[in-house]
């Protein structure tokens, strides 16, 4: 909500990653983000799938949990 709501935010894009698009969508409902906010549904044990979403991005936030499980290929 802070970076869909910041003063600057027409100034970069914003994007949500989930491991399924139901989740995703309950997130972003709670969350009251709009469609400008861009959807990625990532299969986080497939290198292929993650890296191609990261390598369109410059920052990423890594709140997937448990850490230990699913946390550890999107650091990598």
């Amino acid at each position: 909500q802070y970076l869909a709501s910041h003063p600057e935010r027409s100034s970069f894009t914003l994007g949500m990653t989930a491991r399924s698009q139901s989740k995703l969508v309950d997130v972003k409902k709670k969350l009251r983000l709009d469609d400008s906010v861009r959807e990625f549904v990532v299969d986080v044990t497939k290198f292929e799938e993650l890296d191609h979403v990261v390598q369109q991005v410059k920052v990423v936030v890594n709140a997937v949990g448990p850490f230990w499980r699913w946390g550890t290929p999107v650091v990598r």
